[in-house]
């Protein structure tokens, strides 16, 4: 496994826990059990909890402004556009 899969992995799990707990009630040590590195690795690459939020934060900024992207290159209108992403 690579560096950027582990890192991966390691944001998809902090998603769903910060998402099912929010910030101050995630816990590290499950994040780095479902994600299934250890809790050295995780601060090796984030440093801090608040880092690792960030960079959840960040990542689905992120998607959302691809998708955002995608749905003003299709040449529809509007309506039409929401109807395509909500069966995609």
């Amino acid at each position: 496994m690579t560096d950027q899969d582990s890192r991966q992995l390691i944001i998809d799990a902090a998603t769903v826990e910060f998402a099912a707990h929010g910030k101050s009630r995630a816990r590290i040590d499950r994040i780095a059990r479902a994600a299934e590195v250890n809790k050295a690795m995780l601060y090796y690459y984030f440093r801090s909890k608040d880092n690792l939020y960030r960079e959840v934060l960040r990542n689905m900024l992120l998607g959302i402004m691809r998708l955002q992207s995608e749905m003003a290159a299709i040449d529809l209108p509007a309506g039409g556009k929401l109807e395509r992403s909500s069966v995609e």
